[in-house]
């Protein structure tokens, strides 16, 4: 009988729980079981006082026979949510063989001043039948739409406009920082290639100094602290750091670049990086990715899914469409520093050579550049454009050992 008491006694306390999650579903769960015991005979009535239920039970409870359902809801084994230790087993006597007399219990508890509710049971119906269990409860959605709001309040707080092309982008690095990152990583390189810097007096480093002062002129950073250097390496590389720091390999020199117009679009183009702070915008862009990646996981858990297509829908074709704009920026400075823009396609061409004749090919879902064909049509439709706007009044003179436009 004891056991009986403190079953019913737990499922009216739970059934006063009053919030949200986990205890808005017990409370549902421990509702449904008195409806389940109150079909067999039992009637309860129940509030809450100082954290105490109080409960009457009048009628006695009817077993039917075999047990059946209400002796698996007494276990309790099958009613997960409602706690640990709430339901006790039912003792020897609850359930009857048939054909034995069916026992009758009566329990009495403290008097309350609520009237016992005698209303007819309702009809039964299983927990699982009710409402849904979504994923997203009212808290989550609670958390997920202070997230959301935060990244678009901080989305919308450092937008800015590219040069050159005017195109809206969110930066949130400053300039100052940005070239202090820049200089920490151009001294990296150096003293990774210390024994690998060619001296001033070689032809190809001042070749890379006349070409780059030109183009560093026309782009017209004052903060910048620009410094040229070739590296005497097999790679076809070149590079320029925010603050203006100038890398390039002499595989890229001795393999692709054949005029001094070919190496202005080089330089251009890598300048072109620097003056539209892409860096930067990276940096900011990678934070963004990452966000989408820890959200993603928390909905589906299949990172092993999610993260490679996040590189392959987002960070890829971010990097493409840099390459695309400094394209742009690069052709605009080498015709405005007085060289022919008409060297672009045929250096790129050279180089898609190289680097299929080098097994380097990669296609252009899987690559950070675009297809060398493709950039060659992008850069030759913007000539006649570039030409008519910087290539008419280009005028160059060399006075003092200083490059004046």
């Amino acid at each position: 009988e004891w056991r009986v008491e403190r079953v019913v006694r737990n499922l009216n306390w739970l059934a006063q729980l009053r919030g949200s999650g986990w205890r808005k579903k017990r409370a549902a769960r421990a509702r449904v079981m008195l409806q389940a015991l109150q079909r067999y005979g039992v009637q309860c009535g129940a509030r809450v006082r100082y954290g105490l239920d109080a409960m009457r039970v009048r009628q006695p409870l009817r077993m039917p026979a075999g047990g059946g359902a209400v002796r698996r809801a007494l276990a309790g084994r099958r009613w997960r949510g409602l706690g640990h230790g709430v339901f006790a087993a039912p003792s020897r006597g609850l359930a009857q063989r048939p054909g034995r007399e069916r026992p009758r219990f009566q329990i009495d508890m403290w008097e309350t001043p609520r009237s016992v509710r005698s209303t007819q049971p309702p009809q039964y119906r299983h927990f699982k039948e009710g409402r849904p269990r979504g994923f997203l409860t009212t808290r989550r959605k609670v958390i997920a739409g202070v997230v959301v709001g935060g990244m678009i309040v901080y989305y919308v707080g450092h937008l800015e406009r590219a040069p050159y092309s005017e195109r809206i982008r969110m930066i949130d690095v400053t300039r100052a920082q940005e070239i202090e990152l820049g200089k920490t990583q151009f001294d990296q390189i150096l003293q990774q290639y210390k024994w690998q810097i060619l001296p001033r007096y070689d032809r190809r480093v001042q070749l890379l100094e006349t070409v780059g002062e030109r183009i560093a002129l026309v782009a017209d950073q004052p903060d910048f602290d620009w410094q040229f250097v070739v590296i005497d390496s097999p790679e076809i590389n070149a590079f320029c750091l925010p603050g203006g720091r100038v890398a390039v390999f002499t595989g890229l020199l001795d393999q692709v670049v054949r005029s001094e117009d070919e190496l202005a679009a080089v330089v251009a183009h890598e300048i072109g990086h620097a003056v539209a702070r892409h860096g930067a915008e990276k940096m900011g862009f990678v934070k963004l990715l990452l966000l989408l990646q820890v959200m993603l996981s928390l909905v589906f858990d299949m990172r092993f899914i999610t993260d490679p297509l996040v590189h392959l829908l987002g960070s890829l074709p971010f990097s493409r469409k840099l390459e695309y704009e400094a394209d742009y920026i690069g052709l605009i400075l080498m015709t405005d520093s007085c060289y022919n823009p008409r060297a672009s396609p045929s250096l790129f061409t050279r180089l898609g050579e190289v680097n299929r004749k080098n097994g380097n090919h990669v296609p252009m879902y899987l690559s950070t550049h675009p297809n060398d064909e493709q950039r060659v049509k992008y850069i030759e439709s913007l000539i006649p454009e570039v030409e008519a706007k910087f290539g008419q009044n280009c005028t160059f003179s060399h006075r003092g050992g200083r490059w004046h436009h």
